[in-house]
């Protein structure tokens, strides 16, 4: 049997705005949703992991989708032939059933903790929690003041004649017609190990390839004038996000047509002979060395923030994995797993 592709997302990111999620967006009209509970160290993210794994195996195409704050974690789990997911429904993305019983379903692993050991270390348990809240606040600090300097030095945008030309010509281009989904997301996320992104992952699938170089704003004014485009001529559309300017796209994908536009300064974008290179403006013109290794400094001091968080997350942690009934852990991955598999078997 062949293996599904596994693909790699973000649903939420740290942002100069603090965090900013899209799940509860991108699971409206699933048909089935297991939203796990609990705090850290409870399992959720093991659990995930083994259903995409498994489910990958058995040739199912799954998308997952990743923690920004440690990216090697995972957030939820999706399976489009299915219309199946599996979440984190804990802070940050706290997710809630809409049709409970019908639709979600709540998974609890937290009734598996030795509840009396916890409250052995409770002083510690909640001085953990404050620094690790302090600490992602001297992150989000410290992108407000990249964003801040990225905007000064911004080049002027588009005119609002200038998008509509450029938009236009690229509908006409592009689009046909199909039935309206869209899903919002970030490539990329500001972990602890900087910015990660998955954009070349995600485009590169893509038969068409646009790589837009710009500023972020213009860029962004583009993708957002395509956007509304793409959506009145019916098409399904993945939105993705910039983590350092979540207000703005930084990439579109349109799923039906298998074509992509992608800001061309996406990290680690691998340019292919294929490609169509759009110049929106004259960025290059503006550029400071300086102040771009003045912005390089605060994202690294941002990661290494992060870091801090993650260390204290992970001694958080210590204390839930310590008290946490593993063998329930499996039983409950096993159930949810055999769900799916129903589901499965059920669509033949």
């Amino acid at each position: 049997m062949k293996k599904g592709k596994i693909i790699h997302m973000f649903p939420g990111s740290n942002t100069p705005q603090g965090f900013v999620g899209f799940m509860n967006e991108d699971l409206e009209g699933l048909e089935r949703i297991f939203i796990l509970k609990g705090g850290p160290g409870c399992g959720k993210s093991t659990l995930m992991n083994k259903i995409a794994i498994n489910m990958a195996e058995r040739g199912f195409d799954v998308e997952v989708w990743l923690c920004s704050s440690a990216p090697e974690s995972l957030d939820g789990v999706f399976i489009p032939d299915l219309a199946v997911a599996v979440v984190d429904g804990t802070a940050p993305h706290v997710v809630e059933p809409q049709y409970p019983g019908i639709i979600e379903e709540i998974v609890n692993l937290g009734e598996h903790w030795n509840q009396s050991q916890l409250r052995e270390h409770k002083q510690e348990i909640r001085q953990l929690t404050a620094d690790i809240q302090t600490s992602f606040a001297r992150a989000y600090k410290i992108l407000t003041e990249y964003q801040q300097q990225e905007e000064a030095r911004a080049v002027p945008p588009l005119t609002e004649v200038e998008q509509k030309q450029l938009c236009r010509g690229l509908a006409e281009e592009i689009f046909g017609q199909q039935n309206l989904r869209v899903r919002k997301f970030f490539a990329e996320a500001m972990t602890r190990n900087g910015r990660q992104s998955y954009a070349q992952e995600l485009s590169a699938a893509c038969r068409r390839r646009y790589l837009l170089q710009g500023s972020r704003e213009n860029v962004g004014l583009v993708l957002a004038g395509l956007a509304q485009s793409a959506a009145e001529h019916g098409h399904n559309l993945d939105l993705y996000y910039s983590c350092l300017a979540p207000d703005k796209l930084e990439m579109l994908i349109i799923p039906g047509l298998s074509v992509a536009l992608v800001d061309s300064d996406c990290p680690d974008l691998e340019p292919r002979y294929a490609d169509i290179l759009l110049r929106l403006d004259d960025a290059d013109a503006v550029y400071d060395e300086d102040a771009q290794a003045a912005a390089d400094t605060m994202l690294t001091t941002a990661a290494v923030e992060l870091e801090h968080e993650h260390c204290l997350h992970d001694n958080l942690e210590s204390f839930y994995i310590s008290a946490m009934d593993f063998e329930a852990l499996d039983a409950a991955t096993k159930d949810v797993l055999g769900k799916i598999w129903q589901m499965a078997a059920e669509r033949g």
